[in-house]
């Protein structure tokens, strides 16, 4: 896909956040907290629909979908082993096309060997 970075790269980048966040920790706070005190209608909206969010429990667990434990190790084995690559991208595809390849990074993530 257009616009994907390699792991590598997306690690190099992390690294040079991280580090860039530790040597700048004072200068970023000081800028959340001057925006914080500057902005608090938006805090709290933005604190209202963090918990909104949190409420709903958007995702589902395991057993939500009746998968036990024993299942659902197979089911994380049958995707590390890469045997269904090509279902995996069909089903992101149809979950929702645009989205698709953000759900193929996140299951990169959890099975780095799948995909």
């Amino acid at each position: 896909m257009v616009g994907e970075m390699t792991m590598q790269a997306q690690e190099t980048r992390k690294d040079y956040k991280k580090r860039y966040r530790l040597r700048n920790r004072e200068k970023i706070n000081e800028q959340q907290r001057a925006w914080r005190k500057a902005n608090p209608d938006k805090v709290r909206e933005y604190q209202a629909r963090y918990w909104e969010r949190k409420a709903k429990n958007i995702r589902a667990s395991w057993q939500d979908y009746g998968i036990d434990r024993e299942r659902m190790h197979e089911l994380m084995e049958l995707v590390r082993t890469g045997q269904y690559n090509l279902v995996a991208r069909s089903a992101a595809y149809m979950a929702d096309a645009r989205a698709s390849g953000h759900i193929l990074l996140s299951v990169k993530k959890i099975f780095p060997m799948s995909i």
